[in-house]
C-alpha cells in the first residue's frame, strides 16, 4: 500500500469512528441540533472521502441525497 493511500484509509477511518459517535449521541440526544448537524456533516465528510458527491443539502446541514461514483 502506498503512503497516499494509506493517508486515504486512515481518513477515511477517521470518518467513519466520527460518524459511529455522533450516531450514538444523537439516539440519545435526538432534539441536539448541534450533534444532528455535526453528525450530518460528518457523513457528508466520510461519502466525499469514498469518492461519493452530496446533493441537495440544506443550509440547516441536512442531507436529503447522496448519490455514490462506485
Amino acid at each position: 500500500m502506498g503512503k497516499a493511500a494509506h493517508v486515504l484509509e486512515k481518513e477515511l477511518e477517521k470518518w467513519a469512528e466520527a460518524v459511529r459517535d455522533y450516531e450514538i449521541l444523537h439516539q440519545a440526544m435526538p432534539y441536539d441540533k448541534v450533534i444532528a448537524k455535526s453528525l450530518s456533516q460528518a457523513q457528508v465528510a466520510l461519502k466525499q472521502s469514498r469518492g461519493g458527491v452530496v446533493l441537495n443539502m440544506e443550509s440547516g446541514g441536512d442531507v436529503k441525497e447522496i448519490s455514490s461514483l462506485e
